[in-house]
């Protein structure tokens, strides 16, 4: 089984993996799980029930988009051209480039696009997982913190049941 990857072929964030070397197929892993708490919050809550607290994520998860649009060469739209130039802002910080004048626009709406379209399908997986993810919340609301060894044994009791 590849770094990360749980039986069902989802992928799981675990510590210490080495992350120096990203596939796309990683990145819009990591894209998916940025974009699980504004999903699960409309998915339990309908349109009015989505909160604030996702915008952090929902800021990285561009991020990695752009970055695999513009900088990577990983969407089909530019093939492989880096069309986002590095520049270090006043503190130093190099994810302060710019992508070349006169493909904003095009830009944009390839990230826009890939995003919507990672969305879809962490909807997809949390509706399917929705009965598996609301047990698992109860456990934690009733232990208040799990380790990774506990979260994994009640993933699987739980993934087993369904």
């Amino acid at each position: 089984m590849p770094r990360g990857e749980s039986a069902l072929g989802y992928v799981i964030n675990l510590p210490g993996e080495d992350k120096h070397l990203r596939t796309k197929d990683d990145l819009l892993a990591e894209v998916r799980c940025l974009l699980g708490g504004r999903a699960a919050e409309e998915l339990t809550g309908g349109e009015g029930g989505v909160t604030q607290g996702a915008g952090d994520d929902l800021a990285k998860a561009t991020g990695i988009v752009k970055r695999m649009v513009a900088q990577y060469g990983m969407c089909g739209l530019f093939g492989p051209a880096a069309i986002l130039t590095e520049a270090a802002d006043y503190l130093g910080n190099a994810n302060a480039g710019s992508v070349l004048p006169g493909m904003e626009q095009e830009v944009s709406r390839e990230v826009i696009r890939v995003l919507k379209e990672q969305y879809e399908q962490t909807l997809q997986i949390l509706t399917r997982w929705q009965g598996a993810l609301e047990t698992l919340a109860g456990e934690l609301i009733r232990r208040e913190t799990l380790s990774g060894e506990e979260f994994m044994e009640i993933w699987t009791r739980v993934i087993n049941m369904v």
